[in-house]
């Protein structure tokens, strides 16, 4: 899960093994925090990245 925050609304990209990665979605922070406690539930394991550091190319 990629994620990043822009004016307000964060930008969340998932990708399930290897998939194809699926289209962000947008959504407050309430939704944010909704969407990751349920991808915890769904998913064995989680990671995330900083959204503006996988632009910049950073690991």
């Amino acid at each position: 899960m990629a994620w990043g925050c822009q004016a307000g609304l964060n930008y969340v990209g998932r990708q399930v093994d290897g998939a194809t990665p699926q289209p962000v979605q947008k959504m407050t922070f309430e939704g944010l925090l909704r969407f990751v406690a349920k991808q915890k539930r769904l998913a064995g394991e989680v990671y995330t990245i900083d959204w503006n550091l996988l632009l910049q190319g950073k690991k």
